[in-house]
């Protein structure tokens, strides 16, 4: 049998670092399933044009190590830029492994993508700015 993991984020919006996190966890895992976090702190939901892969959608109030658990999903992929991601995701994977008994691999970035964040893209795209190249369009 195929493992499964779950690639979660608000991927708001979906860019070239995510979908490079995703196909390199597909050498690694037979299906991915990527599920969409709304975050209320990220108010800004873009309505921008980025394929992403099919999502599930993360039922607000709930924890994704209960949603994984739900679906019998006991790995996490996330994707690392640097060293405050690693400081970041480290922790919540400790409390994954400890809470939900689900494993987190890292999947660091490719150097060339490292300084794309949604954050960043969201600013830019308020300010009138093309951000399409960092976007996934096929």
């Amino acid at each position: 049998m195929d493992k499964i993991a779950i690639y979660a984020g608000s991927f708001n919006p979906w860019h070239k670092g995510h979908q490079y996190v995703y196909e390199e966890g597909m050498k690694l895992f037979g299906h991915i399933i990527v599920v969409k976090a709304i975050n209320p702190e990220k108010q800004n939901q873009m309505a921008l044009k980025s394929r992403m892969p099919l999502y599930a959608i993360l039922p607000e109030g709930q924890a994704l190590g209960n949603f994984a658990k739900e679906k019998a999903i006991d790995y996490f992929i996330r994707g690392i830029r640097n060293t405050s991601d690693y400081d970041y995701e480290f922790k919540l994977a400790v409390m994954n492994k400890d809470i939900f008994d689900i494993r987190t691999i890292f999947i660091p970035c490719d150097p060339s993508l490292s300084h794309i964040n949604s954050s960043m893209l969201r600013e830019l795209n308020k300010l009138n700015v093309d951000i399409k190249d960092y976007l996934v369009t096929k």
